[in-house]
């Protein structure tokens, strides 16, 4: 058989783009029927952890970086649906991310107290300023370039945005410095909240995380 008839018979099999990948043929041999389908799952993976990532993205849209980064769920069903014995390799690192998940929410759950909240506005720069005093009635033990997640449920129930921590070690609290990115941005919602409220909202922090940045 040619180079062309081999190819040919190829493309027969596999089907061409981007008609047949849309469909899982049935016809096709037990090692090779999911082929069409990874593709799909790789094209999804390209937009939704490569196009989404980019800087532009992260800065305007976080919640749509942060999102459609879970799309990796469905890669790993994808995969194993493709390769039944991936199982072996993907294991470990599913079991890592579950453990990473469990303690980031118990973190999460730490009873902020002596909580301030103030707002300064100006013609092109709106900045919330977050003091935290105690984490579970404990001063916060933080080093110099840390950041923390912070999640405030009055504005959203699930978001959780990281922000570098402002205040020095000696300190001994948590301060955040978080400029409004628009109206219809978590950040424009925590301005207008900070603004509006005559009680302080409940503030959920995980963290802090990252390496101390030294000056030599």
């Amino acid at each position: 058989m040619c180079i062309r008839d081999r190819y040919c018979a190829a493309n027969d099999a596999l089907g061409d783009m981007p008609h047949d990948i849309l469909a899982v043929p049935q016809r096709y041999h037990a090692d090779n029927f999911s082929n069409p389908l990874i593709v799909l799952v790789w094209w999804t993976m390209l937009i939704c952890m490569g196009v989404f990532a980019c800087h532009y993205i992260r800065r305007r849209y976080f919640e749509l970086f942060y999102y459609t980064h879970h799309a990796f769920l469905v890669i790993y069903i994808g995969a194993l649906w493709h390769a039944t014995s991936l199982w072996y390799f993907l294991i470990s690192g599913l079991g890592l991310w579950f453990v990473d998940r469990l303690i980031r929410f118990s973190r999460g759950c730490s009873l902020v107290g002596e909580l301030k909240l103030t707002t300064t506005g100006y013609t092109n720069l709106k900045l919330t300023w977050i003091e935290i005093g105690t984490l579970d009635g404990l001063l916060p033990v933080f080093e110099q370039g840390q950041y923390c997640f912070i999640n405030i449920p009055q504005i959203s129930l699930l978001e959780w945005h990281p922000f570098t921590i402002a205040s020095a070690p000696s300190e001994g609290i948590l301060r955040f410095y978080i400029r409004a990115m628009g109206e219809q941005t978590w950040t424009g919602g925590l301005h207008k909240l900070a603004e509006n409220s005559l009680e302080a909202p409940l503030v959920n922090v995980d963290g802090p995380y990252g390496l101390a940045v030294e000056y030599w």
